[in-house]
């Protein structure tokens, strides 16, 4: 397969190896009929205050791509995140929840925004940050998390929430 080259490239293999090895997991289940149930944790594009970042320098991940590319023309990534608390929650929540089935797939992700609120909320909260994305941009995404809401009892945190936490940290790092 021919892949686009730079950092789109990156990304779709990137997002090619979660599918395969989503489908392999599925397929082997299917297969050995394990004594065992198999959840999955599926989110959007995670962001939120880091535990392991130890510098301005250090950010990394969705939170540091988020934060180069607040310097670029455009977001570099749909506008569809969750907080990492939230994620994590999730995953405590998949430990003891019953499962029926031998699989069970929760997909997250916080409240539907757009890169347009998101421009609006960092303008008014953060003018410190210099945003020199130009509109227009991509239509906000739909994702259906009711399995994870319903199952879990997940609520989520709001993008506000989210991006103040991602924001803030690295803004504090700057500082020192």
């Amino acid at each position: 397969m021919d892949w686009p080259e730079g950092f789109a490239g990156h990304g779709a293999k990137y997002h090619a190896s979660k599918i395969l090895a989503h489908q392999a997991t599925v397929a082997w289940m299917k297969e050995n009929n394990p004594a065992f149930s198999l959840v999955t944790i599926h989110p959007t594009f995670v962001l939120g205050h880091s535990l392991i970042q130890k510098s301005a320098f250090d950010v990394g991940g969705i939170n540091g791509l988020f934060w180069s590319t607040l310097q670029a023309d455009k977001p570099q990534f749909p506008s569809i995140v969750v907080d990492v608390r939230d994620v994590a929650d999730a995953h405590l929540k998949a430990a003891t929840v019953p499962t029926k089935n031998q699989t069970t797939e929760f997909l997250l992700s916080g409240d539907k925004t757009s890169w347009d609120q998101v421009v609006s909320f960092i303008k008014s909260e953060f003018p410190e940050v210099t945003l020199n994305w130009t509109p227009p941009f991509e239509k906000a995404s739909e994702v259906d998390t009711s399995r994870a809401e319903k199952v879990l009892g997940m609520k989520w945190r709001s993008t506000e929430e989210i991006f103040r936490s991602t924001i803030s940290q690295q803004l504090d790092f700057l500082k020192q």
